[in-house]
C-alpha cells in the first residue's frame, strides 16, 4: 500500500519527538494516510481528507495508533464525514 505520511522509528523513540500531520492533508485512493510503522512518538494527525475508510486508512487502528502516542482528531474519512473514534 502507498501511505502519504510514512515515518521511521525516532531516536529519542518517540519520548521528545513531537509532530503535527495536518490540517490539510488530503489523499486521493487507494493512497492512505499515515504509516506509523508502530513507532512511539508524539504525533497530532488532525484535519485531513482521507479518501480511505477509517478503518483501513493508517497502517493500524486509531485506538491502537493512540497508545503508541499518535492522535487523531477531526479528520474527514471515505466512509464516515468527520470521526477518529
Amino acid at each position: 500500500s502507498t501511505y502519504a505520511i510514512e515515518h521511521g522509528q525516532f531516536s529519542d523513540a518517540g519520548v521528545n519527538t513531537q509532530f503535527f500531520y495536518g490540517p490539510g492533508n488530503a489523499t486521493v485512493g487507494p493512497t492512505k494516510g499515515v504509516k506509523s510503522n508502530s513507532n512511539p512518538c508524539k504525533v497530532n494527525i488532525y484535519g485531513n481528507n482521507w479518501a480511505t475508510p477509517v478503518a483501513t486508512t493508517h497502517d493500524q487502528t486509531v485506538d491502537n495508533m493512540e497508545s503508541d502516542g499518535l492522535i487523531c482528531a477531526g479528520n474527514y474519512y471515505a466512509d464516515e464525514e468527520r470521526d477518529d473514534e
